[in-house]
């Protein structure tokens, strides 16, 4: 059986990677969907990771042969003051979305879901919780300004300098990065895929 991630996350792929775990990268052609009216963290980013990976195996399984593989998707947002909070694209949004993180705690709210044979046979989700640094707007900016954290739905890259807002961490370091490799790893040891 092969792994195949349903990501271009460049920060996924460097996590297996890193990790000496062999994987390929197949996208779907669908667009991420939104959340719904009163659809809770949980259950959107399970539903935009199952859409994911259903996508990867719509795309490629009419080209080539995928009844053989674990195709893996994964999602992520913010959940803050009881609201899930998307990517921001303007510095401005980012700076003030740190600021409040500063404030109280925020949580990361990762889905996983895996699709064998076109039906997802994996759904869960785990989650971080973690506090900001109070810091000066001016630091803050610094930091957005420099590392330009856009593609990260926290508007920080814990894997490079954004590491240095975060005062208080609970939970797994992977799953906050986006991919909880604990449980991929798992899943690897059930399916009977060896680790070395």
């Amino acid at each position: 059986m092969s792994l195949i991630l349903a990501s271009g996350s460049k920060i996924r792929h460097k996590i297996l990677t890193d990790a000496k775990i062999q994987f390929e990268c197949l996208v779907g052609e669908s667009d991420e969907p939104g959340p719904n009216p009163g659809e809770g963290a949980e259950d959107y980013v399970c539903r935009a990771a199952e859409a994911k990976a259903l996508g990867a195996w719509e795309a490629h399984n009419k080209s080539r042969d995928l009844s053989k593989s674990m195709i893996i998707g994964c999602d992520q947002v913010v959940r803050f003051r009881g609201e899930i909070l998307r990517k921001v694209t303007e510095a401005k949004d980012a700076i003030e979305r740190l600021m409040a993180f500063g404030e109280e705690d925020h949580e990361l709210v990762n889905g996983m879901a895996v699709v064998e044979n076109g039906v997802v046979t994996v759904r869960r989700n785990e989650i971080v919780r973690l506090k900001c640094r109070v810091l000066s707007r001016e630091q803050i900016e610094t930091y957005v300004n420099r590392e330009k954290p856009f593609s990260s739905v926290a508007c920080y890259f814990l894997e490079g300098e954004g590491i240095k807002l975060i005062e208080r961490f609970e939970g797994n370091f992977f799953t906050a990065l986006g991919l909880p490799l604990l449980a991929v790893t798992d899943l690897l040891v059930e399916r009977q895929i060896p680790l070395y």
